[in-house]
């Protein structure tokens, strides 16, 4: 009688099979590093990330036809002195409000110690008008373009119920990454 081999249901692993899993596990670990690291930085540190184009969203309809509400806004950072009239700036209020207010540059004149005067007035404003002044190499904000109605989720996750869900959010699929990790393998035989 021939000697006939009783197939088990598993493979042995290859070469290749374990070099994916491994490099599987590599990417995993590195998203979640990557992960705790923007959580730490975002909600403990209270500091933004630095990229080359902000992201902000408009809050109001004041550039109304342009920018809307809930607009996904990205800012470009230039100095002072580059900024051109007719540009969208952003700038801090200068009534003290602490707000960031974005609105069209319809005026830039030279001013005294080395400074420029900008006059902005939002599209939809009237004739409301804005003065505020800035070093000629200060910076300003400039809209680079906008995507409509997606900076809606940025409003809300600024609000703490939008942060806290999305903190949770974050801690639940760490979890079920690192339970994904340390799972065995189902495909490699158990020793």
């Amino acid at each position: 009688m021939p000697a006939t081999t009783v197939p088990t249901g598993r493979r042995a692993p290859t070469t290749a099979r374990r070099l994916a899993t491994n490099a599987r596990h590599v990417l995993a670990w590195a998203a979640i590093l990557g992960l705790c690291l923007l959580l730490v930085r975002t909600f403990v540190l209270d500091k933004p990330l630095q990229l080359p184009l902000e992201p902000r969203a408009e809050m109001s309809d004041s550039m109304a036809p342009e920018l809307r509400a809930g607009d996904l806004l990205f800012l470009k950072h230039r100095q002072a002195d580059e900024v051109s009239v007719g540009d969208i700036v952003a700038f801090a209020d200068p009534e003290g409000t602490g707000k960031t207010i974005i609105h069209r540059a319809v005026q830039i004149t030279p001013a005294s110690n080395g400074e420029l005067e900008f006059v902005t007035r939002g599209d939809a404003n009237g004739t409301s008008v804005e003065r505020w002044r800035i070093n000629r190499d200060g910076t300003v904000g400039v809209v680079a373009f906008d995507l409509p109605l997606l900076g809606r989720a940025a409003i809300w996750l600024q609000d703490l119920g939008g942060r806290t869900l999305l903190l949770l959010a974050s801690v639940l699929f760490m979890g079920l990454a690192l339970v994904r990790i340390w799972r065995p393998d189902r495909s490699e035989p158990q020793a």
